[in-house]
């Protein structure tokens, strides 16, 4: 696994990397770890050779964790960014950029063992599908791929990546098995890939595209702690 660690002070970038080895030696992942002081090199150097994660400080003064993520997800959006910060007000302006998880840098030792297993987590979600059967057929949607759901009668109308579909099934029993991955119900007949939340309103949920999706006045508050559980991978 490729990984890159980038912070502007040399001393915190020393530690760090000392901390996140450990933590992905202790799980028996095998890392190939670069380190960078400034977000400029470590754009130029994910060009020739991809990371697969890169612990990002927010606060950076020649260009910020924030900026060099926007950079990322358009050269890689496989990639895993995960911020790291002194300034717990910098997380909520992050939200937006998909991140595996934030640490506070003060708690990197403790907090670095769940984004490890957040890692091992999404990793394995990446194979992960939601299968649907009926009479003569049997399909199947990579989990990472499904913008949101919606309940219509005894179907599910499927909006992803590439198209939309309707098949016969429960929403209820898709959350039931499937809310782990990421899912959130956001009204009885909408279920919502974290992954594709841009912002929650008063009582809307707003995807990337810009899309908006009803949300239940009932729900406002466990959609918002879903939301940021899923976010921060920090309990």
């Amino acid at each position: 696994m490729n990984i890159a660690i980038c912070d502007d002070n040399p001393a915190d970038l020393e530690y760090m990397t000392k901390i996140i080895y450990q933590a992905f030696d202790h799980n028996r992942i095998i890392c190939n770890m670069k380190t960078y002081t400034n977000a400029g090199d470590l754009l130029e150097a994910n060009q020739m050779q991809l990371f697969d994660v890169v612990f990002l400080d927010l606060d950076m003064p020649e260009m910020s964790g924030m900026e060099a993520a926007a950079q990322l997800n358009k050269l890689h959006e496989a990639t895993e960014i995960v911020f790291i910060t002194n300034h717990d007000e910098l997380v909520y302006k992050a939200y937006r950029f998909k991140a595996l998880g934030f640490i506070r840098k003060k708690f990197l030792n403790i907090e670095i063992d769940e984004i490890v297993e957040a890692l091992i987590e999404s990793i394995n979600a990446k194979e992960k599908y939601i299968i649907f059967c009926g009479t003569g057929y049997e399909t199947k949607y990579n989990i990472n791929d499904i913008l949101y759901m919606r309940s219509d009668d005894h179907y599910i109308d499927i909006f992803s990546v590439n198209k939309k579909e309707s098949l016969r099934g429960s929403l209820n029993h898709i959350e039931k098995n499937y809310s782990q991955y990421g899912f959130i119900r956001i009204h009885s007949r909408y279920l919502v890939n974290y992954r594709y939340i841009y912002s929650i309103e008063k009582n809307t949920v707003v995807l990337n595209d810009l899309q908006q999706l009803p949300m239940s006045r009932s729900r406002v508050k466990a959609v918002k702690e879903a939301f940021q559980l899923f976010s921060r991978r920090i309990l």
